[in-house]
């Protein structure tokens, strides 16, 4: 998403989900479920993305001292960038 790669960030979600939680540790699972959360702003359902990332973000908010305080920022410009991302999608759609 960095490089406007969309395609290809699409395309993430399979690599995310073909990874077992259960083999994670506890920061994996976290990581594993943000970024779905991300991956549903641009491409999958708004609501399921901004779930998992509150989610997240209430056991961030839980655990002292943060495990990583840098998720915040993440999801703040990500879904500016989401919403931006969808205006213009939709708008080519119509065209």
């Amino acid at each position: 998403m960095n490089f406007h790669d969309f395609q290809s960030a699409q395309n993430l979600k399979t690599k995310f989900t073909a990874i077992d939680s259960h083999q994670l540790n506890w920061d994996g699972r976290l990581s594993q479920q943000f970024w779905l959360g991300i991956w549903n702003l641009y491409f999958g359902d708004w609501q399921i993305g901004n779930q998992l990332l509150d989610e997240v973000s209430v056991l961030e908010t839980h655990h002292h001292p943060r495990i990583d305080n840098t998720l915040f920022a993440i999801r703040n410009v990500r879904t500016k960038q989401a919403q931006t991302y969808r205006q213009s999608h939709q708008s080519h759609k119509h065209l």
